[in-house]
Formats: structure tokens, C-alpha cells, sequence
């Protein structure tokens, strides 16, 4: 048909050459269900190659059979006449059923109103069964208040066989919402648009001059984000013989190709207050439409906004609200080149202008990344200073700090206390202030004049230097210097809820090395309140790591262990399980499972925790914790040298770290494992080294560290009775178990208990040794340890189940608890002691009443039923037995009895 002279032949013919670029097969597959639905939008940017993906959308709908006609938009068309006419005239290029509306389409349809015209088009298309698709290209060449209500008319009354595709820069305003829930639309947006690596490799792959590496086509894609036409026009860069070593650094939005392009295609066809906002904005990472109000004088920076993000000019949502976004980063170098020219604006006064106002909002780090975009590192430290930023080892967060404080040359921060602490604070953990000591008499001697100058300043950094002494240098807590730092804390009308929360955490640490439970946890439930008032969780859930130990020297350890769960699942979900404070956590629920038996929980808990634990900045009482487990566990496993090795670690690490009291708790951890394992001369000699005959500096030892257990007492009074001088022991041990009575240590005073009742066993007061026996029984029983029996050895085991024998007095849940105890005790070897290989003359009278019956051929329940004990019992004594006669099988026990029994007095013992 002939084309009428006003309809210019382009209009309606496939732009010659898009078709033979590289094939998009992402874009035209999601655009393979056209024929299923009404309409499809592609939309994007200048330069996405929206009209190359329509161009092969043509032919791939042309070999499909469909009749498809394409249309190139421009202002003219605004006009809804000469839209349908044109509409009209591609149609009937590729299909029939058009007749005389081809003729009065030429004539714009003069005298024929246009509802008439719409109806004609509409049942032109009904008459033929073939599918007819109109392409629209450069839809927002016309307005849409222009052609929008007409396309929406259409949408809804087109027949099923007629179907649109437009292509525009921005989200034509028709009803793609309803048309989405009908699945009548398929929508293209600029991530179909852009080239995948896939796609630009094979690009360049084409052009056989020249070969990109797969850095060098990572390093493109990075700087041009998939921007097709970026990457046409670096591909014809880099196919020019100048180039054969390219510098792809050449490919910016400051290059003259790609500016060019964007001030013509893009920043040119611009309102001036859009022009304003990208300007105003463009250095800046991210921002928003408050943001931009602020910088540009203005109150409607979010509907400029929402207008550029509509209009696809490179400005990129960075959340699913989209209340914050950034510009495509060519874009973004076109945009600060635009500023550099600009009269009256500078990236640097932007910048700082747009840290001010997050620095307003307590955004401190992208205020700081603006602020050293400025090359205001003087800013930077202010900011940091004011903020106090050290307030970030409370939030699970050492590695932002880190970062915050490296963006400060190291001179600004030795100039300002705050941050010279916060670097001393943040250095010591990973031993890289050296000597942590010297460091902070060095930060005294800097910054006393200033300190004395300002008592609010002064009053905050003792605060924090308290609570870092007491952790990082593990100093005794002085309690006269908690309560004068209290005093000066709580006098002070400008004291805050940090201050407050850390001064409650340092005396709540104090209170737990002097045995004050109830204190211990009064303080750390209002410390734990501050810091969630502050937003600072992580700082608080240290305070359960207190708690829960307060639980369990008090012998309560399943409140203890509902404590470290509760703390375990808020960290969890919160700041996730690999955190410092979760491997804290851990090693202390490690013990608590140990303490109850639980040997492969405990393992399973250290394997994974102790090493994240001693490596972070952390607590001494924790590190002990964990290396005392772990040397009882590869003793269990490896035996005694295996946990000399353990305490070996313990004492490096004391070394590393500059702990004495650390390094003095591994060395007598040391003695203990030696003494345990019968190997008494070596753990003399380690004992005299640490000077352990001194008893009365042993009690003050004792005293501080409580909670490390097996004081300096309690190993020197094992070796005066592994050595013959059980008396001396028992001196040490009574007084020693009252002042853990007084004091509240459940676990400490069991343990003493026991070490008492084997050094009365040992003076000969068997009597006195069964009634501690006892005593130690109804202690554990409620708390249910076990290890603490356990690890002792054979010979407290004799004595406990003795005890259980002749104490019919025992409460029936006491009984159960020994039962289980001796159960285990047979399940399990026990540590090798001294005693563990004695002779048949040592066996006790009730062993020798279960080999009596062992020789006359009693079952294990025949005897317990006759001796009025229990059957685990009886086991236990048969076990016992055994040991002592190193025999294994009941026939040789059987025999063993019949030599043993005819060489002693005729008359046998009764039933106990």
C-alpha cells in the first residue's frame, strides 16, 4: 500500500543495523509470552538498547508467524488522530483486514469522531484470527497525559489477538498494576537491560582484534554496570590501534564519549530543579529525598526523585522501600564533573554539607565517608571524639571501630583522649599495643592537664579505663576506687545512662571476685537496663556471663545454664552465633556440662569456642574457666600429660596477655593434674616454685580468685596429704570451707569437703572422713555435679560409697544422686591416683563382704538385696575390687575370694 506523504517512511520501519548487534536472549526470552498477554514495557535508560531488544523482538515475532508492525513515536503523535492513523497505516503493512480505513487514515480521519475510529481499529483487528503486534518505540517522545487515557481505552477493549509493546525511558503512567494482577502484562526493566558477564564477553569476543582478559572485561562490568551502550562505545575504544594496551581507566563518566552521550541524551532534556537535585546529590553514596530537601533549599525532593527513578535516570534503589538510593556510577562521575563546573557548588562543600546533616542523625559512618570524601580527617576525629566511639566495643562491633578509628590519621587521634583510648582499648585484645601497662601510663602522662581541665572528660575516661583494667590487665578490682569513681559518676548532673551502665558492669565484676552474688546480680540487671537504653545489647549480654556464674558458685547450675541459653538465642538472633561474647558464652556453658558429665557436649562447646575466645579481647575468669575444662577433658581423653599440655597453652597465653594471676592459676592447675595422675615428687617440686608451703598467702590467694577454683589452698592441702602430713591439710581445709560457706561458693565448698574427707581418711579418722563424705553428697545432690567426685579418684569413691552404705540417714533424692554417681563411676574409669593399683591388704570391710559373697556365687542384686544396698553400689565395690586384686573376670574374683577368706578368722560379717 502506498504511504501516505505526511508519514514519514522511518516511522514505520525496523531502525537499519539493530538487529545485527549481539542477540539479547535474556531480554527476548522474558519477552517470548507477548502473544499471551496485552501489553509489554520495556523500560530504561538511554543507552540500555531498548530499541535493539524491540528490533529482535520483530524478527523473533515475524518468524513466529504473528503480523507485527513497528512504530516509532515522536511529538507529533500526541495527537490522538494522527496516533491512530499511524496505527492504522503500520497495521495494514503486515495485515489485511484494514480496508477503507487505510484510506481515511491518510486523510486523519477528517469528520470522523474519534470514538468512531477507535471502534473500527478495534473490529479491524476482531476480523482476523492472526495475532497482530503494534511495537512502540520512544513511547515518552509524546507525553503521557497525551496518550495515556487513549492507550488505557484500548487496553481494556482490545481484542485477545491485538497486542502492544512499548519501549520508553520511563514507566508509561497506564494501569500495569491491574494489568499485573490479571497477568495480562510482562514488564522489562533495566536488570533484563543490562549485559550480564556472559553477555559481554561474547561483545568483545566478537571483535577479533582484540581479546579481553577475564580481569580486564571483571574490571569493565564493574565500572559500567552491564550499561550497554558504556560497553559499545569501550568496545570501539578499545578496537583502535591506539589502544592495544588499554587503560580502562579511560572509562569513566568523565570521558568525553560517555559524557557527551549523557548530556545529550540524559541531563539536557532535564526540568532545571531535577538538573538541581542531581547535582546537589551526586557525590554523595547514598541519599534520599529528605536529604536532598536539605541541600537544595526544598521541600519536594521526593517527588523529584521519584520522577528520576520513574524516568530510569540511572538513580538505583538500594532497598526494597526505596528510601534510599545512589546513582549508576558512570552516572555518578558525569554528575560530579557537572559540579566541578558548577558556580557556587563544589563536591567538597557538598560533601560536607550532606555529613552534617547525617552527622545530625547520628549516622556516624556515612558521615565520616563524606567527611573524608571532603579530606576533612580534622571533621572526622571531631566527630568521633563527640560521639564517643568507643562506645562500639559494647555492640558487637570491634571491626567498625576499627575501621571508624584507621579513617583518622594516627596524630589527630593521639591528640584527642577519647580516641587515643579507644585505640589503646581496641589494639590490646590482639596484642598489638605491646605493653598494655606502659600504653595507659603513657595516655595519663599525654593527656592529664587536659583530663584535669575537664571533669565531665576526666569523669567518663575513668569509667571506661576502670572496666578495661579489670578486663584486659586483670587487676584486682579495687573497691575503693569503684566507689570513689562511683561517686564522682553519680555527683555529676551530666552523667549518662553509658557511663552509668559501664560503672554498674566494673562493680558488678568487683562484686563477683568478692562472692557477692546478690549484689553481682542486682548490678548487672540495672547495668543491662542502661545498655539497652542506649541501644547497646551486646555490652548487656555480657552481663548474663556474670549471672550465670554467680548461678553456678552458688551450686545452682541449671539456672545457670537457662541464663547462657537465653543469652545464646538473643545473641543469635541478633549479632549471630560467631560472635566473641557467643564464644564467652560457650565456655562457660562447657564447664557447667562437664561439672554434670556431659563430657562430649563440653567438647563439642570448647572445640569450637576456646580458641575464639582467648583470641578476642575478653575476661581472665573465662579464659580459666575454659582452660580448666579443657585440661579435665584431655585428661579424660589423653590422659595426664595431655592436660599438663593444656595448661601449657594457659600459661602462654597469660604471657601474651600480661596476666599474672592467669599465668600463677595454670601453674597450680599444673600441680593439681600432677598430684591427680600419682606423680607426687614432680608436683612437689612445681609447688615449691610457686611458693605454695606459705599458707597464709595461699588463703589471701584464694580469696581474689575464688572463682578460678582450685585455689592456692586448696593444691597446697592435696600435697601435704599425697605427702604424710594430712593434719597441716586439714588445717588449711576447715577454715578454708567455712569461709566458702560464709561466702556462698556451693561448688568451692564441695570440693574443699571432699579434699577434707580424704585427708581425715588419710589421718586415720574414718568416721570423720564417711560424715564429710556425706556432707559433700547432700551438697552436689540438689546441683547435680559429678566431676567434682569423679576427678578425684578412687579412693573419695570408696569413701562415698561408704558413706551411702552406713548413712541410712540420707535424705532418698541424696541416695538417688549417689547412686547415679556410683553408676557412672563404673560406667567410666576413673582418674589414675596413687592408690589406684593398691594391694588386696587395703581392701575396706565392705569390699570384703562383696568378695565374701562374690566366693559363695551371689548375683550383683543378690548382694544388694542381702547388704540392704543399692545394686550401682554393689557394682561400684565389685569394680573396686577388681582394681585392687587387677583381676577382670568373676572367676578369678571367685578365686581370689575363696584364698583371700580361708586366710582370715573363721567368722564371716553379717548383713551391714
Amino acid at each position: 500500500m502506498k504511504t501516505p506523504l505526511w508519514c514519514e517512511p522511518g516511522k514505520l520501519a525496523v531502525p537499519r543495523g539493530r538487529h545485527h548487534v549481539l542477540e539479547r536472549r535474556r531480554a527476548l526470552g522474558i519477552l517470548s509470552g507477548v502473544l499471551d498477554r496485552r501489553l509489554a514495557v520495556v523500560s530504561g535508560p538511554a543507552g540500555y538498547g531498548k530499541t535493539t531488544v524491540l528490533a529482535q523482538l520483530y524478527g523473533a515475532l515475524a518468524a513466529r508467524g504473528a503480523a507485527t508492525a513497528w512504530l516509532t513515536l515522536d511529538n507529533d503523535d500526541r495527537l490522538e488522530k494522527r496516533f491512530l492513523a499511524c496505527t492504522v497505516i503500520a497495521l495494514a503493512r503486515v495485515a489485511r483486514p484494514f480496508g477503507r480505513l487505510v484510506e481515511a487514515a491518510g486523510q486523519y480521519f477528517q469528520g470522523i469522531p474519534v470514538a468512531t475510529v477507535r471502534a473500527a481499529i478495534l473490529q479491524a483487528c476482531a476480523r482476523t484470527s492472526q495475532h497482530l503486534v503494534l511495537l512502540l518505540d520512544d513511547y515518552d517522545a509524546v507525553p503521557d497525559d497525551a496518550l495515556g487515557p487513549l492507550l488505557e481505552f484500548l487496553l481494556e477493549r482490545m481484542p485477545a489477538n491485538l497486542h502492544l509493546v512499548l519501549a520508553a525511558r520511563s514507566t508509561p503512567r497506564l494501569p500495569i498494576a491491574t494489568l499485573t494482577v490479571r497477568d495480562e502484562v510482562i514488564q522489562i526493566g533495566v536488570n533484563d537491560l543490562r549485559f550480564a558477564a556472559d553477555e559481554a564477553s561474547l561483545l568483545f569476543a566478537a571483535d577479533a582484534s582484540r581479546r579481553m582478559t577475564a580481569a580486564e572485561l571483571q574490571t569493565l562490568m564493574d565500572k559500567t554496570e552491564g550499561w550497554p551502550i558504556a560497553l559499545q562505545l569501550a568496545r570501539a575504544l578499545l578496537a583502535t590501534p591506539a589502544h592495544e594496551h588499554p587503560d580502562l581507566g579511560e572509562m569513566t563518566g568523565r570521558a568525553a564519549l560517555v559524557s557527551h552521550y549523557l548530556m545529550e541524551q540524559v541531563f539536557q532534556r532535564l526540568p532545571v530543579d531535577a538538573r538541581q537535585v542531581l547535582l546537589a546529590t551526586a557525590p554523595l553514596p547514598r541519599f534520599n529525598g529528605d536529604l536532598a530537601n536539605a541541600l537544595c533549599g526544598r521541600d519536594d525532593g521526593w517527588q523529584v526523585i521519584a520522577d528520576l527513578e520513574r524516568r530510569g535516570l540511572f538513580v538505583v534503589p538500594l532497598d526494597a522501600e526505596h528510601e534510599w538510593f545512589r546513582y549508576h556510577r558512570m552516572f555518578q562521575e558525569f554528575l560530579c564533573e557537572r559540579l566541578r563546573r558548577e558556580p557556587g557548588m563544589t563536591v567538597s562543600g557538598q560533601c560536607i554539607a550532606a555529613a552534617e546533616w547525617f552527622a545530625a542523625r547520628d549516622d556516624v559512618d556515612d558521615a565520616i565517608a563524606l567527611y573524608q570524601q571532603a579530606g576533612e580527617h580534622g571533621r572526622v576525629a571531631d566527630l568521633l571524639d563527640s560521639r564517643r566511639i568507643w562506645r562500639l566495643l559494647g555492640a558487637a562491633d570491634e571491626a567498625r571501630l576499627g575501621r571508624l578509628l584507621s579513617s583518622v590519621p594516627q596524630q589527630l587521634s593521639l591528640e584527642r583522649p577519647r580516641l587515643h583510648l579507644a585505640r589503646i582499648m581496641l589494639g590490646a585484645p590482639a596484642g598489638a599495643s605491646g605493653n598494655l601497662a606502659a600504653e595507659l601510663a603513657e595516655f595519663r602522662r599525654r593527656h592529664g592537664a587536659k583530663l584535669s581541665g575537664e571533669p565531665r572528660l576526666d569523669r567518663e575516661i575513668k569509667v571506661f579505663e576502670t572496666m578495661y583494667r579489670q578486663g584486659a590487665l586483670d587487676e584486682p578490682p579495687d573497691r575503693a576506687m569503684l566507689e570513689a569513681v562511683e561517686r564522682t559518676v553519680v555527683a555529676g548532673d551530666d552523667a549518662d545512662e553509658v557511663e552509668l551502665a559501664v560503672l554498674q558492669y566494673s562493680c558488678c565484676s568487683a562484686c563477683l571476685d568478692y562472692c557477692e552474688f546478690d549484689e553481682c546480680e542486682r548490678l548487672a540487671s540495672e547495668a543491662m537496663h542502661h545498655f539497652f537504653q542506649v541501644n547497646l545489647p551486646y555490652a548487656g549480654r555480657w552481663l548474663d556471663v556474670f549471672v550465670a556464674l554467680c548461678h553456678a558458685a552458688r551450686g545452682q547450675l541449671e539456672q545457670a545454664s537457662r541464663v547462657l541459653d537465653r543469652a545464646r538465642a538473643a545473641m543469635a538472633g541478633t549479632f549471630g552465633p560467631d560472635t566473641d561474647l557467643g564464644a564467652m558464652v560457650d565456655v562457660v556453658t562447657a564447664e557447667l556440662a562437664y561439672e554434670r558429665n556431659d563430657p562430649q557436649q563440653a567438647a563439642a562447646l570448647l572445640d569450637t569456642s576456646l580458641l575464639r575466645a582467648t583470641a578476642a579481647g575478653g575476661w581472665i575468669n573465662v579464659y580459666a574457666t575454659g582452660f580448666r575444662t579443657a585440661a579435665a577433658l584431655a585428661r579424660l581423653r589423653d590422659g595426664p600429660d595431655a592436660a599438663l599440655e593444656v595448661m601449657s597453652s594457659a600459661r602462654a597465653l597469660a604471657r601474651r596477655k600480661g596476666s599474672a594471676r592467669l599465668e600463677r592459676f595454670a601453674a597450680v592447675l599444673s600441680v593439681r593434674e600432677l598430684s591427680l595422675a600419682g606423680r607426687i615428687p614432680e608436683a612437689v617440686q612445681q609447688a615449691g616454685t610457686l611458693a605454695l608451703a606459705n599458707e597464709a598467702r595461699a588463703q589471701v590467694a584464694a580469696r581474689l580468685g575464688w572463682q578460678l577454683w582450685d585455689p592456692e589452698a586448696a593444691v597446697a592441702a592435696r600435697l601435704l596429704v599425697a605427702t604424710g602430713e594430712p593434719g597441716r591439710a586439714i588445717a588449711i581445709l576447715r577454715p578454708l570451707r567455712e569461709e566458702f560457706m560464709a561466702l556462698g561458693c556451693l561448688r568451692q565448698r564441695i570440693g574443699i569437703t571432699n579434699l577434707l574427707a580424704l585427708a581425715l581418711r588419710a589421718g586415720g579418722q574414718t568416721k570423720a572422713a564417711l560424715s564429710e563424705a556425706a556432707e559433700a553428697l547432700q551438697l552436689a545432690a540438689a546441683g547435680g555435679f559429678t566431676r567434682l567426685f569423679l576427678d578425684e579418684g578412687p579412693v573419695l569413691l570408696e569413701l562415698l560409697a561408704d558413706a551411702r552404705a552406713t548413712t541410712p540417714s540420707l535424705p532418698p533424692a541424696v541416695q538417688e544422686f549417689a547412686d547415679r554417681l556410683l553408676a557412672q563411676a563404673v560406667a567410666a574409669p576413673s582418674p589414675a591416683s596413687p592408690e589406684a593399683t593398691a594391694g588386696a591388704g587395703e581392701l575396706s570391710p565392705r569390699e570384703l563382704d562383696i568378695l565374701e559373697r562374690i566366693g559363695r556365687g551371689l548375683s550383683s542384686k543378690e548382694m544388694a538385696r542381702e547388704l540392704r544396698l543399692s545394686e550401682n553400689t554393689v557394682k561400684f565395690y565389685r569394680k573396686s575390687l577388681y582394681r585392687k586384686l587387677r583381676i577382670s573376670a568373676r572367676s578369678e574374683a571367685v578365686a581370689a575370694a575363696r584364698r583371700l577368706l580361708s586366710a582370715r578368722a573363721p567368722a564371716r560379717r553379717g548383713p551391714a
